[in-house]
């Protein structure tokens, strides 16, 4: 568990880190819930939560204090750490609703529609090369849509309409790539990649044979690739360009019988489908009713997980009547919610962030495995890969560069955020160390968090951080604006790297430790021992870890 200021070990010895019409609806404007509707939705996700904690006899963390709250909804909501300037803004606000209004401002800034993006980026597999081959025009195109639906808060229902119904070019019309971003584009795994995507439910595992722990069959499979049988493809006279459309006269055959299959819904209802409808504006128009028992599900278990770690179910997008919700009345609460609101998901992170389960501390004793399973407190997480690599580039003040080789065209980013990085075939060295997923699969597990002394030994050692130690400009625009001399530029230096990095201030033991250890070197090395405090930033827990 973290605790604040106690991580921080300075003394020369190095820090550790441990349907047609359906679509043709238009968005709904972008709407903030009014605060008393906001409270109380959040008053009853803690009612249910808690409520769960007390019948299991299990104890409960207290409240976050503003610093760590301040960095933790930063980081989970935008993907980007709080300036200086901003930490010191917030914690000198003393304003009761400050954290309720920083929720509703961190929602509407641009760097939400970039954050969340590339979290759809790696659910539908924006990648241009193997396996999924959507080459660079595509994967920039399926990217730009799906970044301007988030951008716009398009409803989610609408969303997942637009990406299934969808048509044409894929290097013009961005959600036609729903139907390219699979290993094969066949029936079977466009019905797999929706069930998966918009139902939690993993029907690959019924392809050939009865799915183990589920009620899936084979027979289940086919049934819901019927709805995709019309779906084709053709080649342009462009280079790679291709073309998604819908035959109304072809029909979905049994791959072993070759007979026609009827279209089943996962709920067991047969449908038989008129002359000339398309299959998928049926599965469409069933799938996103505020009846479906799995689609407001899945989306609101998967918002929980990304904001706290885990979902209610686990495996986020694992839902299964054997892989029961931890709190089924959590669950259908905010789903119900969600359906309530027109599907507006932003709703949906506001309840969640403004609740007292969100802004938990992560620090509990007696914290147990039950207790992170019921969320009695904040998990503590490592940085997602884009996401540390931003930070330690925010902090150090340098620039990344990402490139790709993969043709028409070429890609070179420079002095670009990980988390912009569309293409998932865009990467670096670094990226790749640090658990960014390969995108070769839609879920949830791909991308990993976990700490390896790899990347330890990478943070502490590796002439990628030296360089970004050596070239960063915040410790010379420090020094630049310091006057007064080298106590002056120690306090200067510190306090800025605190804010910039813990979105706190030292603690008094901290900043005298650190002032004598700065003030100790000659004025020529107080360049060199800034960077040493820097290096121990970067390195410790405390840097890492969102808690």
């Amino acid at each position: 568990m973290l605790n604040r200021g106690k991580y921080l070990l300075i003394g020369g010895a190095a820090v550790l880190a441990s349907a047609a019409l359906v679509m043709a609806a238009l968005a709904a404007p972008t709407t903030i819930a009014p605060p008393s509707s906001t409270v109380a939705e959040s008053a009853r996700i803690d009612e249910l939560v808690e409520g769960h904690l007390k019948w299991a006899g299990l104890p409960v963390a207290g409240a976050s204090s503003d610093e760590v709250f301040l960095r933790r909804v930063y980081l989970d909501v935008i993907g980007v750490l709080p300036t200086a300037a901003e930490a010191r803004a917030f914690l000198g606000d003393s304003d009761r609703e400050k954290r309720r209004k920083l929720i509703d401002q961190l929602l509407e800034r641009p760097e939400f529609a970039d954050y969340w993006s590339l979290k759809w980026a790696d659910l539908l597999r924006i990648k241009a090369e193997y396996p999924v081959n959507l080459w660079p025009k595509g994967a920039a195109a399926y990217y730009r849509w799906v970044r301007e639906s988030l951008r716009a808060n398009k409803p989610y229902d609408q969303f997942v309409r637009e990406m299934l119904l969808a048509t044409g070019s894929d290097f013009r019309d961005g959600p036609a790539n729903f139907y390219r971003a699979v290993n094969k584009k066949d029936p079977q795994s466009h019905a797999e990649s929706a069930a998966l995507l918009f139902m939690g439910v993993r029907l690959n595992c019924a392809r050939c044979h009865d799915a183990p722990n589920t009620k899936w069959t084979p027979q289940d499979n086919l049934g819901m690739a019927a709805f995709f049988g019309q779906v084709k493809f053709k080649a342009t006279g462009e280079w790679k360009e291709e073309i998604v459309y819908v035959d109304p006269r072809q029909t979905f055959n049994n791959p072993s019988g070759h007979k026609p299959v009827t279209p089943k819904f996962l709920d067991g209802a047969e449908v038989k489908l008129e002359t000339g409808q398309d299959g998928r504006a049926v599965f469409a128009a069933w799938l996103t009713t505020a009846e479906n028992p799995w689609f407001s599900r899945n989306i609101v278990n998967r918002v929980w997980s990304w904001l706290l770690d885990r979902g209610l179910v686990e495996p986020p997008d694992d839902m299964r009547a054997s892989n029961p919700p931890s709190n089924p009345k959590l669950l259908d609460y905010l789903a119900e919610r969600l359906a309530a609101h027109h599907w507006d998901l932003k709703q949906t992170y506001r309840m969640i962030l403004n609740s007292r389960t969100y802004q938990r501390s992560s620090e509990m004793a007696g914290a147990t495995p039950a207790g992170d399973v019921n969320f009695a407190r904040y998990l503590p997480r490592r940085l997602p890969a884009e996401v540390l690599v931003d930070a330690m580039s925010r902090v150090t003040e340098t620039t990344q560069t990402y490139q790709s080789d993969i043709p028409e065209p070429y890609t070179r980013l420079v002095d670009w955020p990980a988390v912009k990085v569309a293409d998932g075939s865009i990467t670096s060295p670094m990226l790749e160390l640090l658990g960014r997923p390969a995108r070769n699969t839609s879920q949830e597990l791909e991308r990993t968090s976990d700490l390896t002394a790899r990347q330890t030994m990478f943070l502490l050692n590796s002439n990628e951080v030296e360089r970004m130690l050596r070239e960063g400009g915040r410790l010379n625009r420090l020094k630049a604006e310091a006057h007064g001399g080298t106590v002056v530029l120690s306090r200067t230096i510190i306090e800025d790297l605190f804010l910039a990095s813990f979105s706190r201030y030292p603690t008094a033991q901290e900043r005298e430790r650190l002032e004598g250890l700065m003030n100790a070197r000659p004025p020529a090395q107080q360049l060199e021992a800034a960077r040493d405090l820097m290096w121990a930033i970067l390195n410790s827990p405390e840097f890492v870890f969102n808690h």
